[in-house]
C-alpha cells in the first residue's frame, strides 16, 4: 500500500493516518517518513496495533508521541517501545520500571543496556526478566555469577 512505501509524500501519509482502516493507520505509523503531527496522533489512536506498530519502527519518534507511548495502557505497546533499539536510553530506563513483567523483560533483553540497569533487573522478583539478563550478551560474569545461584521458579 501507499502507506507502508518508503519514502511516501508526507501529505498522502497525512491523510492516510486518518482512513477509517486500522490496517492503514498502523502502515501509516510503520512508515519511517511519517511527520511528528501525524506520529503524536497516532500514538493517541484507539487501536492498540496502530500504536504498537508506531512504537516499534519509527526512526525518529517525535517527543509527543515517545511520551503517550511510554505510559500506554497497553502493555504490548510499552513493550514494542522497550525492544525497538532506536528508543533512547533514558526511556528505556524508565519502562525498567514498569509494572508489567512482559515490558521489564524486553528492556532486559536489549544489549545495548548498561551495567547498572542490568544489575537493578537481575534482582528483579519475575523470573523471566532475570533470564533475559542472563542471556543479555550485556551481561557481566560477575553478575552472571551471582545470577548462576538464582533460584528460577
Amino acid at each position: 500500500t501507499v502507506a507502508g512505501q518508503e519514502p511516501a509524500p508526507e501529505h498522502v501519509l497525512a491523510i492516510l493516518a486518518s482512513d477509517p482502516e486500522a490496517e492503514v493507520r498502523a502502515a501509516v505509523a510503520y512508515n519511517d517518513y511519517a511527520s511528528p503531527d501525524v506520529q503524536a496522533m497516532l500514538a493517541g489512536d484507539p487501536a492498540e496495533a496502530v500504536r504498537r506498530s508506531l512504537a516499534a519502527r519509527i526512526v525518529a519518534l517525535d517527543a509527543g508521541a515517545l511520551e503517550l507511548l511510554v505510559v500506554d495502557p497497553a502493555p504490548s505497546v510499552r513493550a514494542e517501545l522497550a525492544a525497538n533499539y532506536r528508543t533512547p536510553l533514558a526511556v528505556v530506563s524508565w519502562l525498567a520500571s514498569d509494572t508489567v513483567a512482559s515490558v521489564r523483560e524486553c528492556v532486559a533483553a536489549r544489549e545495548e543496556l548498561p551495567l547498572d540497569l542490568l544489575v537493578r533487573l537481575a534482582a528483579d522478583p519475575e523470573p523471566a526478566v532475570r533470564e533475559a539478563v542472563i542471556v543479555n550478551p550485556a551481561c557481566s560474569d560477575d553478575l552472571l555469577t551471582l545470577l548462576a545461584n538464582d533460584p528460577v521458579e
